[in-house]
This record gives structure tokens, C-alpha cells and sequence, in this order.
């Protein structure tokens, strides 16, 4: 054997042991993306079985071994909850989300231990520049959302529609969030305005930061806001279900604290009545467009499909049926076939804007429905139509 080969096979040698740790690393990685979801399944389902046994009404979600309880209503023992949850084996942490504390023990230094996020408030002695004008706390009905007192700037979504307010450090910013809203729910359903203030210390960062929030919210999200505190990019709102919850979660964090995030609540039969009221005033108003003796419906009324949707979600335990109508032109055979397959497809949009497939149906009713004007004489235009029932389920 050579000099030269001895002086090769050190070198090989050392090459090898690097190329195997390198292999047993990437091993590690893709061993431990297998394994997470796994374990976090597992600790999910068996922290429900636990939280069931005892007869408490909220449901876990885990990010590897920790743990968040959510609540459709408010517990009277959330303490007890989240030492049930805690006691299952495997599990390192929980914390409990707002929606399932009672208001008692929300008090002036925010939540209490155990919440998953809470907003970040600017003290009045903080530093951090903040215009005169902010943007004040709103609230509503059942399906609120509270935007923080503090907020310098907030987006807020409802009825498919962004209502924009408060200050911006730049035309730039302003810009990016307006489009940012545009390109979520279309610009007609973009509304209010900001001003700009170059003094204002936010950073394009954090606007960024809101840009990827206000695009993900409209297909998860009945109601939401999502602000900037002169701190924190902060985000409350109401969700649709738990795969609407994950998801938003999925695109939101990193970007901003999910602050305060309810589930959607049931429908009374009133809400239900209001709701079918609202709809087809809304389409009366602004009808949805087909071409033609064509199935497909218009681009233009793409924008009014945002706000038609974001009524639809707005409760959970309903049935909202699409209800398609033609007018008496041609066979009546094939009228209600179109109606049928408009119909279906103005329900397929809901869906896929975020509406639960369990909660929309179709159905055609052809030229039986006519619309007559007060001598009994047809009005095609208004026949030739998509209206909607709702009823809860």
C-alpha cells in the first residue's frame, strides 16, 4: 500500500462518518414530522375521552404536547377542565381559550392563566408613538367581534365585506392593506378609509404581518378583526368550525396573536328568519347573474357572492337551501333543469367561500313560481332568479 493511499483513507473515512450523520439527521427530521402528528392525534383524542367521561363540554387541540381547550360555551369549572386535560398522560401543557371562561375572571389585567392569547395593551406611559386617533372598541350581537381599544389601525371583516380604519405610516402601507382586502373579498366589498400619519412608528413588517391575516380570514371567519395595537398585530374574531379554526390558525400564526377566537353560535329560529330576510333583500337588491341559459355564474357577481356568504355562515344549526327560478320562456322541462343546476352551482360557490357543505342545499323550482305584476302578467326579469330559505336544522 501506497503513502498516497494512506494518506486517502483518513480522509475517506471521515467522509463517511459525515455523509451518515447527515443521513441519521435527516432521519431524525423526517421521523419527527411523522411522529407529531401522530402524538398530537393521539393526545387529542384521548384528552376529549377524558374531558367526556367527566361530563365537560369542551374539545382539545394539541400542537405536539401542548394543549388548548375551546368551548362552545362558557364552563362554570374551567380550572377543573384544564386539570382533567393536564392529567392524561403525555401531556405537558394546556391552556384555556377564552371562549371557555367565564367573564368574572377576565378583569382589568386581562385573562386569567390559561388562556391562549390575550392582547397586548400599550401602557400610557409606553414610549411607542401613537397618533391622537385610534380606533375605538366595537361590539355587537351573539356573533361579535371586539376590536382592542388601543388599536392605532384595524381591518375589520363582516358580511364578506373589510371596513377599514385608524392610521397608517405611509401611502405605501395604506396601500397594502387596501389591496390586500381587495384581492380577499373583491374591492367593492372594501369600505371605509385610512389616513397616514408618517410619524407613526409601524413598521412595514407588521403591516405585512395583517396583509396575510386579512387574506386568510374570509373563508374561516364569519367576523374578525385584525389590528395593530401601536405593539402587537392582534386578531379576534368568530370562526365557523374547528377545520375553519385550524386553518385560520395555520395561516395567521406567525403573523399575529389570535387573541380572542369563538366559535360560531347555534341559530334560534329567529336568527334563522332573519337571516333568509337579509339574504333575499341583499339578492333582491343586487341579483345573482347567469349568462344566458348558461349554468355558471357571472364574474360580476363575484362580489356580491362574498357578502351572500358571509350571512351564510354567520350561525351554525341551519339549513340554507339555494332555491333556483326561471321564467316561463321555452320548455318548462328544461327550465327546471337549469334552475336546478343554477341553484347547485350558487351553493357550490357558498362552499367553497366558506360556508359548510352540511349546512347548504339546492333545489330547482323551474317556471312553477313566477313573479306577476299586479295584473297577473309575468315579469320575466324578476322570475328568473336565486333566492334562499332558511330554516335551522
Amino acid at each position: 500500500m501506497t503513502d498516497e493511499t494512506n494518506d486517502r483513507d483518513p480522509r475517506s473515512r471521515r467522509a463517511v462518518l459525515r455523509d451518515g450523520a447527515v443521513a441519521l439527521a435527516v432521519l431524525f427530521v423526517v421521523g419527527g414530522l411523522v411522529m407529531v402528528p401522530a402524538i398530537q392525534r393521539d393526545l387529542q383524542h384521548a384528552v376529549n375521552d377524558a374531558l367526556d367521561a367527566e361530563g365537560i363540554v369542551a374539545r382539545a387541540d394539541f400542537r405536539g404536547q401542548d394543549g388548548t381547550l375551546r368551548c362552545v360555551d362558557q364552563l362554570d369549572d374551567p380550572e377543573a377542565a384544564r386539570e382533567v386535560a393536564a392529567a392524561v398522560d403525555g401531556v405537558r401543557s394546556v391552556r384555556l381559550d377564552q371562549s371557555c371562561l367565564v367573564p368574572a375572571e377576565i378583569g382589568p389585567e386581562g385573562p386569567v392563566e390559561g388562556q391562549r392569547t390575550t392582547t397586548t395593551t400599550v401602557p400610557a406611559s409606553s414610549t411607542t408613538a401613537a397618533p391622537t386617533t385610534t380606533v375605538g372598541s366595537t361590539t355587537s350581537s351573539a356573533t361579535s367581534t371586539t376590536v382592542p381599544a388601543e388599536a392605532v389601525v384595524s381591518v375589520t371583516l363582516d358580511g364578506g365585506r373589510f371596513t377599514l380604519e385608524g392610521i397608517v405610516g405611509s401611502n405605501e402601507q395604506r396601500a397594502a392593506l387596501e389591496q390586500a382586502a381587495a384581492a380577499a373579498v373583491g374591492g367593492a366589498n372594501v369600505l371605509g378609509s385610512l389616513a397616514v400619519d408618517t410619524d407613526l412608528d409601524l413598521d412595514d413588517a407588521d403591516v405585512s404581518s395583517m396583509a396575510v391575516v386579512i387574506g386568510a380570514m374570509p373563508v374561516p371567519l364569519v367576523r374578525g378583526a385584525v389590528s395593530w395595537t401601536g405593539a402587537d398585530v392582534v386578531v379576534t374574531g368568530v370562526y365557523v368550525d374547528d377545520a375553519a379554526y385550524d386553518a385560520f390558525r395555520a395561516a395567521a400564526e406567525g403573523s399575529a396573536t389570535l387573541a380572542d377566537l369563538r366559535l360560531r353560535p347555534d341559530a334560534t329560529p329567529a336568527d334563522a328568519a332573519a337571516m333568509q330576510q337579509e339574504l333575499n333583500e341583499l339578492v333582491a337588491a343586487t341579483p345573482i347573474v347567469f349568462g344566458k341559459g348558461e349554468i355558471v355564474v357571472s364574474p360580476e357577481s363575484a362580489d356580491l357572492l362574498q357578502q351572500v356568504a358571509g350571512i351564510a355562515k354567520r350561525f351554525g344549526g341551519v339549513a340554507v337551501e339555494v332555491q333556483g327560478h326561471t321564467d316561463s320562456e321555452g320548455d318548462p322541462g328544461r327550465n327546471l333543469t337549469l334552475s336546478e343546476q343554477r341553484a347547485a352551482a350558487v351553493a357550490a360557490e357558498l362552499v367553497r367561500l366558506g360556508v359548510p357543505s352540511d349546512d347548504v342545499t339546492s333545489k330547482g323550482f323551474g317556471e312553477t313560481e313566477l313573479v306577476l305584476d299586479e295584473n297577473g302578467v309575468e315579469i320575466p326579469e324578476q322570475s328568473r332568479r336565486v333566492v334562499f330559505g332558511v330554516t335551522t336544522s
